[in-house]
């Protein structure tokens, strides 16, 4: 599901922001050792969640987001190289789920 006023954009790198940024898509945005989802709800957060899942669909992390407009940093250091999906939740209902690539 798409709401045209929720935006969540990537940037991902080895140090700081370092990297591609803004790729809602998320195509060519490999991640070394973070990734950082940038969230833009158009409502405000009642348990809203980034879920984290490898390409078959196992549950690496939940992160909570707190604010409206926030920046959400995951440490991908220990995650393998691979294709995942990030997926924005709120209110118990999926707002958006993007497809992002960590590479060696």
């Amino acid at each position: 599901m798409h709401l045209s006023s929720t935006t969540m954009t990537f940037c991902s790198g080895m140090h700081r922001s370092q990297g591609p940024c803004g790729d809602p898509e998320g195509k060519s945005n490999p991640g070394v050792n973070f990734m950082t989802f940038s969230v833009d709800l158009i409502s405000d957060p009642d348990n809203a969640l980034l879920v984290i899942r490898d390409i078959v669909g196992r549950e690496l992390q939940k992160i909570p987001v707190r604010q409206t407009r926030s920046q959400v940093l995951w440490d991908a250091s220990q995650a393998l190289p691979g294709s995942y999906t990030c997926t924005l939740l709120n209110a118990g209902k999926q707002i958006k789920s993007v497809k992002f690539t960590l590479r060696p």
